[in-house]
């Protein structure tokens, strides 16, 4: 019989938690498990794929933040009917209410998926703050907690927490996250940008966290005596980010798109691929993108980061422009050639240590360890 999962996440949104659920769900061997998603919002732009991959999805269909009671009614009401023998939430609010399950149903096998470290919640809203605190404090419900970073660990963000803990890092599907000259001229012709524009772009949601200020006043830097140079924004949102731009007198040289569902095709078009974050990454899911395509790609010292891109030259300290910058000039400076061999290089650290056939075998382990106690007991 196969074991069943239940993956709870509150949507499918485009994220790199969201995607990783998604490799989860379709990569697990359909032989062994049964997987369904489920959803607190029937909302997000990978609801498509997730049908592609012929993922079973259930929306349980929450109106708001404030639809607490009901929802919960609702939730517990559809986990109980699925009846998994693994569940398996992620980030904080779905690990929340997947306690409150567990305290119903004690032996249920719950494990949380935890995707950031270092967070500094000022920079969020009472209510982030708040769920986070409740979180903790439920912290001793789940069997065991999922990090998807060594980074947590180093940060002792696990110290706060009450249950067992270990680290599964991120998978890339190598397979279609590759370069593409195809691709490389398709967006490069759409942004009316040939091959005598030098482009660093960045994939990334308009949150605190990734700190695009950071980037665009990178970008001003590097910019002086180099006019054929672009920048890329990969994002959710437009509005304020233009309005950033603009005070910086930038606008003529940024791009900006905001409806990009397949990242795989955007990041050939880039020279340099990059991440500004200042705090509370995991491991980010936009860097070891880029490398598999075989761009070269730099981040910021947060997370993972500078263990999966692997050389020092390429890391800058977080809230640091200059350096910043002067990680994308040491790329910039170097011949076809050399970014071309910097590019392979990362393409072959993502197949070695990060693919996503290595997360699934762990994710595959994780499950058939809980299968197996829950039987024996």
């Amino acid at each position: 019989m196969k074991i069943k999962v239940a993956i709870i996440v509150r949507s499918l949104e485009k994220g790199g938690t969201e995607r990783q659920v998604i490799e989860i769900a379709s990569g697990l061997d359909q032989e062994k498990f049964k997987v369904v998603i489920i959803s607190f919002y029937n909302k997000g732009e990978l609801i498509e794929l997730a049908r592609k991959k012929n993922i079973e999805v259930i929306f349980i269909g929450k109106k708001n933040r404030y639809d607490l009671i009901l929802f919960l009614y609702k939730f517990i009401t559809c986990t109980h009917k699925v009846k998994p023998d693994i569940i398996h939430s992620f980030l904080d609010s779905p690990n929340i209410f997947s306690s409150i399950y567990k305290l119903l149903y004690p032996n249920s096998i719950l494990l949380w998926g935890i995707r950031s470290s270092d967070m500094d919640l000022t920079k969020y809203t009472k209510m982030r703050t708040f769920s986070k605190f409740i979180e903790v404090s439920l912290s001793k419900f789940p069997n065991e907690i999922i990090f998807n970073s060594l980074n947590a660990i180093r940060n002792n963000d696990n110290s706060r927490y009450k249950s067992k803990y270990s680290v599964i890092q991120n998978g890339i599907d190598t397979k279609i996250f590759i370069n593409s000259e195809v691709l490389r001229n398709q967006y490069r012709n759409k942004w009316a940008l040939d091959e005598s524009f030098f482009i660093i772009g960045m994939v990334a949601r308009f949150d605190p966290k990734k700190d695009h200020k950071n980037f665009i006043k990178a970008s001003k830097i590097i910019l002086k005596n180099r006019e054929n140079i672009r920048f890329v924004l990969i994002t959710n949102y437009k509005k304020e980010l233009e309005s950033i731009i603009n005070s910086y007198g930038m606008k003529k040289y940024f791009i900006i798109e905001t409806n990009i569902t397949e990242t795989n095709k955007i990041y050939p078009a880039f020279d340099i691929n990059t991440l500004s974050s200042a705090f509370g990454e995991g491991f980010p899911n936009a860097i070891a993108e880029g490398m598999s395509c075989g761009i070269p790609s730099t981040a910021t010292d947060t997370g993972d980061s500078k263990e999966i891109i692997g050389d020092i030259k390429l890391i800058s300290k977080p809230r640091d422009p200059a350096e910043l910058a002067s990680c994308w000039i040491s790329i910039y400076e170097k011949n076809f050639e050399e970014r071309i061999k910097i590019g392979l290089e990362q393409r072959n650290r993502i197949i070695n240590n990060y693919s996503k056939e290595i997360m699934l075998k762990k994710s595959e382990k994780l499950y058939f360890k809980y299968h197996q106690l829950n039987n024996n007991e």
